[in-house]
């Protein structure tokens, strides 16, 4: 694993030699008054990753890890309102992914960068290449929804969840699982975690938003790895994905995962996305590495 410090290569490069690709930004990177917390590791082609909601860049770790020593730059990011990032409490999803952007180009400047959005980092994701198709090599989307309304009882549970440190653990367990989490599996990895208050405001954004446009992601190759137990963004949201973007989108259904997809399947979704890194696009070759390297619990 490497990571880059930008004082040193500065230093480094002198006459005739190219400074790299990609760099370590600034601890902080700004976008308008947003000021985003970013981390930068490994060298190769650059794979922007982007949590879920009121969720952080660690829940990447083990797909990071595996993508690094692959031979890929990981960039990722805390969100604003998450951790040391900040921004103003008004925002719709255009203004995060404008962070996501502004994020991307200050690590890999003028690299066209793969993706990662999971669950809320899908809708983040789409609307970055919306908005600039030209800088998205293709995009990866964890647990999509948008498509299909969540049930009111699953939206509530969410609620319940994102709660750490308001609501008793033995409450926000009970949601988590309902929530978040296949049979069978252990709910309480997703005790902790959590920002309730940038949960709320990132929620806001989303109300906040009224044009569609993201959905399309701006046409850029989308491959879709869909939770087949999961009630916030149930099956059909990938079905209905692929149906109105056939030649563009790709999906993958995976077993014995809810919308906590990451630590449910981690060796799953690490294997689909080093297959899609290196050039796979045919689904039922996909397929068949998904249902190869899923774990039933």
């Amino acid at each position: 694993m490497r990571l880059w410090l930008l004082p040193i290569l500065a230093g480094l490069a002198g006459p005739g030699l190219a400074a790299p690709a990609c760099q370590q930004p600034p601890a902080q990177v700004p976008h308008g008054e947003a000021r985003l917390s970013v981390v930068v590791e490994g060298s190769g082609p650059p794979v922007l990753m982007i949590p879920s909601l009121g969720r952080g860049l660690a829940d990447f770790d083990v797909l990071a890890r595996d993508l690094v020593a692959g031979g890929h730059t990981v960039i990722r990011y805390e969100p604003r309102w998450f951790g040391p990032s900040t921004g103003p409490a008004e925002a719709s999803l255009d203004d995060l992914a404008g962070d996501a952007r502004a994020v991307a180009a200050a690590a890999c400047p003028g690299e066209k960068v793969t993706v990662i959005g999971h669950a809320l980092g899908n809708r983040i994701a789409r609307a970055m290449a919306a908005a600039d198709p030209e800088r998205i090599a293709s995009i990866i989307l964890l647990a999509a929804g948008g498509q299909v309304p969540i049930p009111r009882d699953v939206e509530e549970a969410i609620g319940i969840s994102a709660a750490q440190g308001e609501l008793p653990d033995e409450q926000r367990l009970t949601a988590l699982q309902l929530a978040f989490f296949a049979p069978g599996q252990d709910a309480a990895l997703w005790l902790t975690g959590w920002d309730p208050e940038a949960a709320r405001l990132q929620a806001s954004a989303v109300r906040a938003t009224r044009s569609r446009a993201w959905v399309a992601a701006g046409g850029v190759p989308l491959l879709v790895i869909q939770p087949m137990r999961d009630p916030v963004a149930p099956l059909a949201n990938g079905t209905a994905l692929v149906g109105s973007y056939q030649g563009q989108a790709v999906m993958v259904q995976l077993d014995h995962a809810s919308h906590a997809i990451l630590p449910e399947q981690p060796a799953a979704v690490s294997a689909l996305v080093r297959a899609w890194l290196g050039g796979s696009r045919d689904g039922q070759g996909l397929q068949h590495i998904a249902d190869e390297r899923v774990v039933q619990p």
